[in-house]
């Protein structure tokens, strides 16, 4: 019921909500148990680990090389794709109406879509919005990043800014910044791509 009254408002209403779920879950079970509640308000979406989509991709210099037929969506606001984001990545807005999703992403017709925020809710929220819209005109699947750029960020894998290369994130808010393990990596501005500590790097198959 909160959840739809929220809803009601709008962005707003997404931003409150986060905001709660952040604060009642932070101190127990973590990014995990946020990722499950969020896969049990959108039972309807998609949810991929950072692993398979991983899976799909493999870096190149400063952006990532992907399979031709899957399109990577960022689903925050200009200043957090400004700090990081995962290569190759178009970025929507979180309120954009669905109409406007496909005139941005152009052709989807036999690709699969997979939209990404700092955790999930809005990328999850978005994914519902338009997954229909969007298979009916012709994309495979549509899907949301389980966990978003933080579950990505923690898994140590990697992350791109307009310059290149970088590990740094935007935490979204002091709050929800709190998920994110390497405190030193969080930055609300861009900053050189130096990396901030050694980064470990993981297998993504």
């Amino acid at each position: 019921m909160i959840r739809r009254v929220l809803l009601g408002i709008g962005g707003l209403g997404l931003v409150i909500l986060a905001s709660i779920i952040a604060l009642t879950t932070n101190s127990s079970g973590g990014l995990s148990e946020v990722e499950d509640d969020i896969r049990t308000r959108y039972s309807d979406v998609s949810h991929l680990s950072p692993r398979a989509v991983a899976s799909w991709t493999r870096d190149v210099g400063a952006s990532i090389g992907r399979r031709p037929d899957v399109l990577l969506v960022d689903v925050r606001d200009p200043g957090e794709f400004a700090v990081s984001r995962i290569g190759g990545a178009l970025r929507i807005d979180p309120g954009v109406k669905p109409s406007a999703v496909a005139d941005i992403l152009g052709d989807v017709r036999g690709k699969t879509i997979v939209f990404y925020c700092s955790v999930g809710e809005r990328s999850s929220s978005m994914a519902q919005r338009v997954q229909r819209f969007l298979t009916d005109r012709g994309a495979i699947a549509v899907h949301n990043l389980s966990g978003g750029i933080f579950r990505w960020h923690n898994e140590q894998r990697q992350l791109h800014n307009a310059e290149g290369a970088t590990d740094y994130v935007h935490p979204y808010n002091t709050v929800w910044g709190q998920y994110v393990i390497r405190q030193d990596a969080v930055r609300y501005t861009p900053r050189p791509t130096t990396a901030p500590a050694t980064r470990v790097p993981l297998n993504p198959s």
